[in-house]
């Protein structure tokens, strides 16, 4: 669809409230060092719709639901991935979270049908075998422990089984320092002014190509079992993959897809899982309430299937309610292919455009104290695919493509917690958010089991 305006009508880009001058300056530095607070302080000082034009990133940021349902739903053909993905080539290639255009479609219909329901209740398997396993270690546990660990270990280990018919948990450890390795050097590099080129050899950019080379290490002997284990598992899928020519997937392509699974199918459970654990330790009566929820329903842990978790409202709602607070990816970049018009302004061609679910999911406008958790908020409550006041997997074509099977698994680890144990924090606890890509407590979560 071709858009036309009125010029008269329209206001210029320049137009459009935003930080300038010193301000903008001071804004900026303060992005560098603490992006969470800064969005919501944009948006408290000019607005729904906000035009920031910092030299190393002119940014339009959204905090108006209609404004994002525009932009991730609506008028998709017009936005493409943001400029911030370049900074994920080196560790991604493209592979589904950065790829574009007719490619990004072809791998998007060759991975829908791994990730559909019925995929996900094939999938439960895994996610209980490497769950108990992770129960029996916890119960020896007396001393304060910090769980983001815990979860980190775990969701990767479902993640090997799932998606590549593999055992990585040997692997684990360096597959997760590595990852922080590099995509610390990919947040750096989003924020910064100006960037030496990825391969120049300063000591960030050596580091980060080591944390490469070990991830693609990892990656090489993925592939080189090619997911032939009998469970069913994403990898065998892409690598039996035909075309309408009979043609197979090339190699470099899966290479990137096993590497974006490797970071994108347990990274964001995994922050998930942690921020629900911190804000239960919190407000220990929603505790009780799961527990209570699941003595009543009549099934352990174990027994429970994927029909099971729709059945079991509170646990759900904790889920919800903590990706509400804490979503995993806090803000969603995209650019404008063509002219557009946002909230009533003339966006040109290029421009990068922001939605914030970190600052949106908090608008007191659309949730009644946004800054409390009150899980039964979502008891009755349907989200729907329009709904952008909450989009903790984003919206539209581009959603999370892992949203059913990253709920299924959050909420089933939660329910095994519930079950088996009651929590606190450690004393004097308090976690640290930050923008890491992903949404991560800086300084971990920190709990003491109750057994």
């Amino acid at each position: 669809m071709e858009l036309t305006w009125d010029q008269d009508q329209e206001k210029n880009l320049t137009q459009m409230p935003g930080p300038k001058g010193i301000e903008l300056y001071v804004m900026g530095y303060l992005f560098q060092k603490r992006p969470l607070y800064v969005w919501g302080m944009m948006k408290e000082t000019f607005g729904d719709v906000i035009y920031a034009p910092w030299k190393n990133r002119e940014s339009i940021f959204l905090f108006n639901p209609e404004d994002v349902n525009y932009v991730l739903k609506e008028h998709h053909v017009n936005f493409k991935k943001g400029k911030e993905y370049e900074q994920m080539a080196p560790l991604l290639g493209e592979g589904l979270l950065t790829s574009e255009g007719d490619l990004w479609r072809r791998q998007r219909r060759i991975m829908a049908k791994e990730f559909h329901q019925a995929r996900t209740e094939q999938y439960l398997r895994a996610i209980h075998e490497s769950t108990q396993k992770k129960i029996i270690e916890m119960k020896s546990r007396e001393k304060a422990f910090d769980i983001s660990l815990d979860f980190n270990a775990l969701t990767f280990d479902i993640a090997g089984k799932i998606f590549f018919g593999s055992d990585l948990g040997e692997h684990s450890k360096m597959a997760q320092e590595a990852l922080y390795t590099e995509t610390e050097r990919i947040n750096t590099r989003i924020r910064r002014i100006w960037n030496f080129p990825h391969n120049f050899p300063t000591a960030e950019n050596k580091k980060g190509m080591k944390a490469v080379r070990d991830l693609k290490s990892i990656v090489t002997g993925i592939l080189s079992q090619g997911g032939h284990d009998q469970k069913p598992n994403v990898l065998s899928k892409l690598v039996s993959y035909r075309d309408e020519s009979g043609n197979p997937l090339p190699n470099n392509l899966i290479s990137d897809e096993v590497m974006t699974l490797l970071l994108a199918g347990h990274e964001t459970t995994s922050n998930g899982l942690s921020w629900a654990t911190y804000l239960l330790a919190k407000n220990p009566e929603w505790i009780l309430k799961i527990k209570n929820e699941l003595r009543d329903y009549g099934k352990t842990p174990e027994e429970l299937c994927r029909e099971d978790l729709d059945n079991l409202p509170l646990l759900k709602a904790v889920w919800q309610e903590a990706l509400r607070i804490f979503p995993p990816i806090p803000i969603i970049a995209r650019q404008t292919i063509k002219d557009d018009v946002i909230g009533g302004y003339h966006v040109p061609a290029g421009k990068s455009v922001m939605c914030v679910p970190y600052v949106t999911h908090r608008d007191p406008r659309f949730w009644v104290k946004p800054d409390e958790f009150m899980p039964e908020r979502f008891i009755n409550r349907v989200v729907s695919r329009d709904d952008c006041t909450y989009f903790p997997f984003a919206k539209g074509p581009r959603a999370c493509i892992g949203e059913d099977l990253a709920t299924t698994e959050g909420v089933l680890i939660l329910a095994y917690l519930a079950h088996y144990f009651d929590w606190n924090l450690k004393k004097g606890f308090i976690a640290k958010p930050t923008h890491h890509i992903t949404l991560r407590s800086e300084n971990g979560i920190w709990i003491q089991l109750n057994n």
